[in-house]
């Protein structure tokens, strides 16, 4: 009877073992995956979908929760329903794997698409996000409040006759009302193209824009790109006091002060100008005192300069004479000695 000769051996390295074993690993998985070959719905928030140039788009990313998993999703499907970065969906697939470089990934191979919001609200949703996308884009600048003793002020109101919200305004100033400037820009507030004008040519280092109340969509104006770019390009320190105070619009967001009613705009700028006033007070102050001690302090370096000049001068006229008494007392001892010789 022959013996069976035994099989080769091969040398191995630990690495190529380990190899071995991932590659045997991630093929089970692959063919368990496969075997099984369900079918799975999940919801989630679409991300930013990759552009392609093939019939698919790949790995395109569905978050909830904090969680995130990969969606490969047909280009005719994704573009009948117009979906896009951000819509709430629900989506059907089967699991897939893809191994590359030794690394298994898990993805959704969409066959279903569905929107979870009703179309108004998706549309609400896109309308706020391309506003925000431009509001952005303005990159406004804050600008400080004038420090200055006197100020010129824009205001931009309400155009119609029954309109109080510039008394309202003026009141509220109180004892500053003297120091300023004003500027009056009767506007209609339903016309953004009447307002950005009066934004852009108002002149003078404060720009103040307040209305009254109305109703919700009354305020729309204030949330157009025109009016919200001549805000964000304006150099003053611009103020809002735009209805009541449940009011908001996103130039609250674009301004350097947003008050929540005309009044209470110019209560603000009554209590910038009077804490400057404060403040410029006690510098004034503060600024004589010391003053004084300076005063004072460079009286006393005189008198103290002056003592030490006569002191300085008696010195010398002391020295002076106690050289001309010593050479007379060297002479008269000289003489003496000749005499008495």
């Amino acid at each position: 009877m022959n013996a069976i000769s035994p099989l080769p051996l091969v040398p191995q390295s630990p690495q190529s073992i380990n190899r071995l074993y991932d590659s045997v690993v991630l093929q089970a998985i692959q063919d368990k995956v496969q075997e099984l070959n369900f079918l799975v719905c999940v919801h989630g928030f679409l991300g930013q979908v990759p552009d392609s140039r093939y019939s698919k788009h790949y790995e395109v990313p569905l978050t909830y929760e904090g969680e995130t998993i990969y969606l490969d999703i047909p280009r005719k499907l994704l573009e009948a329903c117009d979906f896009r970065a951000g819509d709430y969906v629900s989506v059907s697939g089967r699991v897939i794997t893809n191994q590359f470089r030794g690394k298994l990934a898990f993805r959704l191979d969409v066959c279903d698409l569905q929107a979870q919001e009703t179309r108004e609200s998706v549309n609400k949703r896109r309308q706020e996000q391309m506003t925000l996308a431009a509001l952005k884009a303005l990159d406004p600048v804050r600008h400080p409040f004038p420090i200055q003793d006197s100020i010129e002020l824009s205001l931009i109101f309400s155009g119609s006759s029954n309109s109080l919200v510039q008394n309202d305004f003026v009141t509220a100033l109180g004892s500053v009302r003297d120091c300023i400037k004003l500027n009056s820009y009767p506007v209609s507030m339903l016309d953004a193209m009447d307002i950005s004008a009066a934004i852009e040519k108002a002149p003078g280092e404060i720009v103040v824009l307040i209305r009254g109340g109305g109703e919700d969509s009354q305020f729309t104006v204030f949330d157009s790109e025109k009016v919200l770019s001549s805000l964000a390009k304006k150099r003053a320190y611009r103020v809002t006091g735009i209805g009541h105070s449940s009011n908001t619009t996103l130039t609250d967001f674009l301004v350097d002060f947003s008050a929540s009613t005309p009044t209470a705009a110019g209560t603000h700028i009554r209590d910038q100008l009077e804490r400057h006033r404060v403040l410029q007070q006690r510098f004034n102050e503060e600024l004589m005192r010391k003053e004084e001690q300076w005063s004072i302090q460079y009286d006393k370096t005189t008198e103290a300069q002056r003592n030490a000049a006569q002191l300085e001068n008696r010195l010398y006229r002391y020295k002076k004479w106690s050289m001309r008494i010593a050479i007379a007392c060297f002479l008269v001892g000289a003489l003496l000695a000749r005499i008495f010789r």
